[in-house]
């Protein structure tokens, strides 16, 4: 495998029904190694089974170089960002998932974004640890009038797949007015989860906070754009835990700059990893707050990864239909277990976000809740 978790995986993988199915028997038959080199990697899958997979880029090169590989296992909740779909289903390798690993994860980050602007609490902090506590004479005083609380405020959530959802619950406990912008979802899942739906442009006027949570798929690049944000009221937050590419950054740099919105906490850029610094980095602290794509990971990420994946495997082997899973400890957040299914309108479906760009989860469509 090349997921980079060889003790996790044995304490969930060793002893499962996966290993009497004598397809992947850990660990002669599975993948035992983390590599990046492509090279590499068509070497080490050419007479393999089954590929245990983290991020490593999977093409069509590497596929044709395993002519044994049955089944692929992807730890990610987006295996289409690093797999080639297409050539799977061509070649017949199913590519199971762990869609919903990080939806409270993600779900929990942006909450926690949307308080630290609303009581510029990153601002404080740092003040108070360099400069001691303010004077009344400090400007600082005037600002503490300008914080903002959540109760009671509207929320507009541009997307409503897994991780909306579980906000949305998050949030009741603060009685917001919650708003939706998801024109692939029937509307009965608004009125089931207590929610308005609403327009795009709805959503960007009306929201004091507004958090986009929406799978970046080819069609959606630069959706909040400066047309979107020009929209925003000036006493409203932006939160990205998503993709840097739904958004024009530059644009919401600027509205922040000029002091046209708010305030804005952003997780995902288009550069990112170790030696970048984006210019949101350059803004006043208690407008903005950048974290370094954090929103997925949590103490549960993994477990939740492995059950998903091994449970699903699992079902298939043994000739059926992965089964609903259940999302969190409280299983409020379902979904069909998630399966790229080869061949014709099932390929259509492995991901319903290729036909629902908007939602990460639609549970009613066939084989799988993307």
């Amino acid at each position: 495998w090349t997921c980079g978790h060889g003790e996790e995986w044995e304490k969930y993988f060793e002893g499962h029904e996966i290993e009497k199915a004598g397809v992947a028997k850990y660990p002669e038959k599975a993948l035992e190694a983390t590599v990046r080199d492509p090279e590499e990697l068509k070497a080490l899958v050419a007479d393999k089974d089954v590929l245990l997979l983290g991020s490593e880029m999977i093409t069509r090169e590497i596929l044709e170089s395993a002519p044994h590989l049955k089944f692929i296992l992807s730890e990610r909740d987006g295996p289409e960002e690093n797999i080639d779909i297409d050539a799977c289903t061509e070649m017949g390798i199913p590519v199971f998932f762990a869609g919903g690993r990080c939806a409270y994860a993600v779900a929990e980050l942006i909450l926690a974004l949307m308080m630290s602007l609303a009581r510029r609490i990153p601002h404080y902090n740092r003040k108070y640890c360099m400069d001691g506590w303010p004077s009344r004479t400090d400007p600082a005083y005037d600002k503490f009038q300008n914080m903002f609380e959540l109760t009671g405020k509207t929320l507009s959530i541009i997307g409503f797949g897994r991780n909306a959802r579980i906000l949305r619950k998050l949030v009741s406990g603060f009685d917001m007015n919650v708003l939706v912008y998801d024109p692939y979802l029937p509307d009965e899942v608004f009125e089931e989860h207590g929610v308005k739906k609403v327009t795009l442009e709805e959503a960007m006027s009306q929201g004091d906070f507004i958090t986009i949570i929406v799978r970046l798929d080819g069609t959606n690049a630069g959706m909040i754009g400066r047309e979107q944000i020009a929209l925003m009221k000036p006493t409203a937050f932006f939160v990205n835990c998503a993709r840097a590419a739904l958004t024009d950054e530059q644009a919401l740099y600027d509205a922040v700059k000029e002091e046209r919105i708010q305030g804005i906490a952003i997780d995902v850029f288009s550069e990112e990893g170790p030696g970048t610094r984006p210019a949101f980095a350059d803004l006043p602290l208690d407008r903005c707050i950048i974290t370094p794509h954090i929103a997925g990971f949590g103490d549960m990420r993994m477990h939740y990864a492995y059950t998903y994946m091994i449970e699903s495997f699992g079902q298939f082997l043994q000739g059926e239909k992965p089964s609903p899973f259940e999302t969190g400890p409280d299983g409020e957040v379902g979904g069909a277990a998630e399966v790229v299914v080869v061949g014709g309108v099932e390929k259509r479906t492995v991901y319903g976000r290729l036909t629902d760009p908007l939602g990460d989860a639609v549970e009613d469509v066939p084989v799988l809740a993307a």
